[in-house]
């Protein structure tokens, strides 16, 4: 089975990261072809909160292009969307929705 997972990482890695990481582990070792799309609340600009990165929480259009185009080549049977806040946004379950 191919199995698509979309993970929103926040600046410190904690517990959904490491529950994360263990799924993929298992699915792996249980023979299922598995892809990781990670996104990197890192890149989030460290001077405060500009508007725009506020805008791109709610709906940002990078990300579901780009999430359309690993959806696209990879051709998943599953998509396992583990965290969507700040850059991945809602914009993913549009562009999981209609593949």
């Amino acid at each position: 089975m191919r199995i698509l997972f979309i993970h929103n990482q926040y600046q410190f890695k904690g517990g959904e990261d490491i529950a994360l990481d263990s799924q993929i582990d298992l699915l792996s070792q249980k023979g299922h072809d598995v892809k990781v799309v990670r996104f990197d609340n890192s890149n989030i600009k460290k001077n405060g909160f500009p508007l725009t990165d506020g805008l791109n929480a709610l709906y940002n259009v990078s990300s579901r292009r780009s999430i359309s185009a690993e959806i696209a080549a990879f051709r998943p049977d599953i998509i396992h969307i583990h965290n969507i806040f700040f850059l991945a946004s809602p914009s993913v379950l549009y562009a999981a929705h209609k593949s």
